[in-house]
C-alpha cells in the first residue's frame, strides 16, 4: 500500500505550481467528503468505489504540501503523561425523561410529470439490472437529495471564499 501512496505523491509532486498542487488535494478532499456522506445517507455500495474512497482518504493523509506560513509542526517534539481524571461530583436528579420513538419531519413531496417519472423508472430499473439491486424512486430521490445538497454547499462555500477575496 504504501507503494501505492508514494506513486501517487510522486504524481502530485511532478506539478511545480503550489496552487496547481492545492487544487489536487481540494479535490480528493471533496471527494472523501462527498463519498462519506452519500455512504452515510443512503444505502449505498460499490466495492470498487469503496476501495477507491479508502486509497484517496489515506492519501489526503500521506500527501503534505510544504506551504510557508502554514504554522509550526509539532510533530515528535510534544510529549504528554500522567493525566489522572478525577470524580469531582456525581449528579442523579434527572428531568429528562427518555422517549426512544422520534417523529421525524416528512419531506416535502416531489412532484414530476408522468413522461419524466416513466423516464426515471427506466433508468433505475437500468440500474437495478446492471446493478442486482433493487432500488426504487424513494432511494434515487434520496441520493439526488444529498448529491443537490453537496452541490449547494460546494457553491455556498465557494462564493464564500471569492467574498473574503475580494
Amino acid at each position: 500500500m504504501n507503494e501505492y501512496l508514494q506513486r501517487a505523491k510522486a504524481k502530485v509532486d511532478e506539478f511545480d505550481e503550489l496552487t496547481k498542487k492545492k487544487e489536487i488535494l481540494a479535490t480528493l478532499r471533496g471527494f472523501v467528503r462527498l463519498y462519506e456522506f452519500l455512504s452515510a445517507a443512503t444505502s449505498f455500495e460499490d466495492v470498487e468505489l469503496h476501495k477507491k474512497y479508502l486509497f484517496i482518504s489515506y492519501l489526503v493523509s500521506y500527501i503534505k504540501i510544504d506551504d510557508s506560513g502554514a504554522g509550526f509542526s509539532l510533530d515528535g517534539k510534544l510529549r504528554a503523561s500522567g493525566f489522572i481524571q478525577k470524580k469531582a461530583k456525581e449528579i442523579k436528579t434527572s428531568k429528562i425523561t427518555p422517549d426512544p420513538v422520534v417523529k421525524l419531519p416528512n419531506a416535502y413531496e416531489i412532484c414530476i410529470s408522468e413522461p419524466d417519472e416513466k423516464k426515471l423508472s427506466e433508468i433505475i430499473d437500468e440500474i437495478n439490472a446492471r446493478t442486482g439491486k433493487n432500488f426504487n424512486l424513494v432511494v434515487i430521490w434520496g441520493v439526488l437529495a444529498g448529491i443537490c445538497l453537496v452541490s449547494a454547499l460546494f457553491i455556498f462555500s465557494i462564493i464564500k471564499k471569492l467574498n473574503r477575496v475580494s
